[in-house]
C-alpha cells in the first residue's frame, strides 16, 4: 500500500524537511520518504520505519538495510517520535471528549431553563464555538449554569437574544477573572541565604528568650511552656550550676 500524502507530509515535517542520510536541506534538494528498512526485506509503512531521504540517498541506498549506527539512531528516535505522537493523539482526544460533554451539559441546562420559563429555546448560529472556547479557558459549568438562569430571567430580553446576552456575563466574568490573576503578585522565592538568615534569627531570638525566663525566674514560661524547658535547663546549669526546675518545687 502507497504511503498516503498525510503521513508523507507528517514524516518530512518530523524531520525537518531534511534528508536523514545526508543532512541536505530542502528546497536545495528533492526529498523523498524511504523505508529505513526496504518493504521487500520486510520493512512496514509504520512512522517509525520512514524517514525524509533526498532523491540521490534514496536512490542510492535501495533494496538494502542499513547496518550502521546512523540507521539504528533513525530507527530509535522514529519510535520516540511515535510513542510521542500517540500520547498527544490521546491527550486530544481525552480534551476533545471532555469539551463534548461540558457542550452537552451546556444544551440540557439551556434547554432546561427554556422549559422552566416557557421561552423558546434559540440557538443561534455558530453558538458551539463559543461554548468550545469556554470549556477550553476553564469556565466552571456552575458558573455557566447560574449565567443560563440570570439570562432567562432577564427581562426585556428577546428569546433570540438571549445567547448573546448569556455570552456577555461569561466574557465578562472572565475578563474579571484574568485581570484578578495579573494582579496576584508571585511568591517571593527565598535564596537558600535568606533561609539561612531566617533560620539564624530564629534561633537567636529563642536563645534571647530563654536567657529571659532564666533571669526573671519566669515560672510560667518555665513550667508551662514546655519546649524551652531543654534550653533553659541548659544554661541555667551554665550559669547558676543548678537545676531551675527542681529549685522552684523546693521554693514550693
Amino acid at each position: 500500500m502507497a504511503i498516503s500524502k498525510r503521513l508523507r507530509f507528517e514524516i518530512l515535517r518530523r524531520d525537518n524537511h531534511t534528508c536523514q542520510y545526508c543532512g541536505e536541506i530542502a528546497p536545495s534538494v528533492t526529498l523523498h520518504v524511504d523505508h529505513v528498512k526496504p518493504k521487500a526485506l520486510g520493512g512496514t509503512d509504520g512512522p517509525e520505519n520512514l524517514v525524509a531521504a533526498c532523491k540521490d540517498c534514496n536512490a542510492g541506498k535501495a533494496s538494502t538495510i542499513l547496518a550502521s549506527e546512523h540507521a539504528q539512531e533513525i530507527a530509535s528516535r522514529n519510535v520516540e517520535w511515535e510513542l510521542h505522537a500517540q500520547e498527544l493523539s490521546a491527550k486530544l482526544r481525552g480534551t476533545l471528549e471532555r469539551d463534548q460533554l461540558y457542550v452537552e451539559d451546556f444544551e440540557r441546562e439551556w434547554a432546561e431553563n427554556a422549559q422552566a420559563s416557557g421561552c423558546p429555546a434559540v440557538w443561534p448560529a455558530g453558538y458551539q464555538s463559543s461554548i468550545y472556547k469556554w470549556a477550553g479557558l476553564g469556565y466552571p459549568m456552575e458558573c455557566l449554569e447560574l449565567a443560563i438562569g440570570s439570562a432567562y430571567s432577564a427581562r426585556r430580553v428577546a428569546d433570540e437574544d438571549r445567547f448573546t446576552y448569556l455570552a456577555g456575563i461569561v466574557w465578562k466574568q472572565i475578563r474579571e477573572a484574568q485581570i484578578a490573576m495579573d494582579e496576584v503578585e508571585e511568591p517571593h522565592l527565598y535564596t537558600e541565604a535568606e533561609h539561612i538568615e531566617a533560620y539564624m534569627q530564629g534561633c537567636n531570638q529563642g536563645h534571647r528568650e530563654a536567657i529571659r525566663i532564666v533571669r526573671e525566674r519566669d515560672v510560667v514560661a518555665l513550667v508551662v511552656d514546655g519546649p524551652t524547658a531543654s534550653q533553659i535547663e541548659r544554661i541555667w546549669w551554665d550559669t547558676n550550676g543548678a537545676n531551675p526546675v527542681n529549685q522552684t518545687r523546693n521554693q514550693d
